[in-house]
């Protein structure tokens, strides 16, 4: 049993410059979800006149954090990317007609590798070491109609919700370090439309933010109403309003962060009086408050939320000292009481094993 809440969007003025967008089904008769515009295929060669056509991709989080070329093209690697392998397909009359003869160097080339076997990472570091591939575009799965359909479709079919969510385990981290060739994903009936042409990619270091704030206001214009009305949409409602507020934060909005992170909490609240899974999104709340607000009575909000988070005492300490370091001082307070809160709290929470010198 659920308490229905008041989720509706409030609208608000921003600043936030986004990106081109583009809409496309990725169902026959499903919805049109919207997408940045970061990966778009220049011409085919049968076609050299066609009009540029965007797709659907999403960069990992490894590898550079911003790319930009006007043309390149992709080939297939010639093998899953789980080895150093460098051996090429030979070279005959029908695997040069079929586009399959290989060679061993992929300079000048972005590489398409299946999903699967090992992890991306690993694709990505054999693919730039070995092969000299200049990036590497993951495909995903064939996906079954059934799990096509629950994606692809209705209030929980995004942007971010079709595309692989890729990053480096803790293990792999010394590879990731060693990536410095971009490294995107894609659906898999995608491959078969970009293989052989050339494509334009074009991101920031911002794009994931932009992606994720673009994805969950399509979401909102589709289905404009309460998302109240069942469980699984308040649901939906508490992951969407949290991926929008932590979009909005890193994008500068930070009016629209706090009603977003509100929206979160008061969703996960209204199914559970003082649910455990809020605590994240509250936190997340406090942290962009009191680095971002000016306004005393929010200031001390993000204060009483220390209780029982070690680790959330170690982010507050830091944002404190942060503001005195970068003059951000707020008009009801002064350097030295932001000091002195600021080493206050990172004594509390010396134990949070974060600072080598506690």
């Amino acid at each position: 049993m659920f308490i229905p809440i008041f989720l509706s969007l409030i609208t608000f003025t921003v600043s936030i410059n986004l990106p081109p967008t583009f809409t496309t089904q990725l169902l026959p008769n499903a919805d049109a979800i919207r997408f940045p515009q970061i990966c778009t295929i220049q011409s085919s060669p049968s076609s050299p006149s066609s009009p540029p056509t965007p797709f659907p991709c999403r960069p990992a989080l490894f590898g550079p954090r911003f790319y930009n070329n006007s043309s390149i093209q992709i080939v297939w690697y010639h093998n899953n990317g789980c080895t150093n392998d460098t051996k090429s397909i030979e070279c005959t009359s029908e695997t040069s007609k079929d586009g399959t003869c290989r060679s061993d160097d992929y300079t000048d080339q972005f590489v398409l590798i299946s999903r699967g076997k090992c992890p991306f990472v690993t694709k990505a570091y054999h693919a730039q070491h070995y092969n000299n591939a200049a990036g590497v575009i993951i495909v995903d799965h064939p996906s079954k109609e059934a799990d096509r359909a629950k994606l692809l479709t209705g209030r929980s079919a995004s942007a971010d919700s079709t595309l692989i969510k890729m990053w480096s385990e803790a293990s792999d981290l010394w590879m990731a370090d060693l990536i410095t060739i971009p490294v995107l994903s894609i659906r898999n009936e995608y491959s078969k439309q970009i293989q052989s042409q050339y494509v334009s990619f074009n991101w920031t270091s911002k794009s994931r933010a932009y992606s994720a704030y673009i994805s969950g206001h399509d979401r909102i214009a589709r289905y404009n109403d309460t998302w109240n009305a069942t469980l699984q949409q308040i649901e939906a409602a508490q992951i969407m309003y949290k991926s929008l507020g932590l979009s909005s934060t890193i994008l500068k909005s930070y009016i629209e962060s706090e009603q977003y992170f509100r929206k979160s909490i008061a969703a996960y609240n209204s199914v559970k009086k003082k649910d455990p899974k809020a605590v994240p999104v509250i936190h997340q709340l406090g942290v962009m408050l009191l680095n971002h607000t000016n306004n005393d009575t929010k200031w001390n909000e993000s204060l009483k939320y220390l209780p029982g988070s070690k680790a959330y005492l170690c982010i507050l300490s830091e944002v404190l000292i942060s503001r005195v370091t970068t003059g951000r001082i707020p008009t009801f307070a002064n350097m030295d009481s932001l000091l002195t809160q600021g080493l206050f709290l990172l004594k509390k929470a010396c134990e949070c094993g974060r600072y080598v010198f506690c």
